[in-house]
């Protein structure tokens, strides 16, 4: 499963990058995308960074808890918020 997963985040790279790269060697008036293309490209490269990057945390956590021989890992700690003026952590 993680196998296809990482595959289908290959892919999605993959055409991401094939599109940025037809917008940047476009140069021939009618055949540039609109700025509104523009944007959709940048939107789905964000997602395509979110979704890898919770990919990766779900992998890692996944990972130590078949190492630690238990349902559940202690890493990483769960961490909601910053408490600045009290210098402390706020967990879930």
């Amino acid at each position: 499963m993680l196998r296809e997963h990482a595959g289908m985040l290959t892919t999605w790279y993959l055409s991401i990058d094939a599109l940025l790269g037809n917008i940047l060697t476009c140069t021939v008036e009618y055949t540039r995308y609109s700025t509104a293309a523009s944007r959709y490209i940048k939107t789905a490269a964000e997602k395509y960074h979110r979704t890898r990057q919770n990919f990766e945390h779900v992998t890692t956590i996944w990972s130590l808890a078949l190492l630690a021989g238990c349902a559940d890992a202690d890493y990483p700690p769960p961490i909601r918020d910053v408490n600045y003026p009290m210098q402390t952590l706020t967990v879930e």
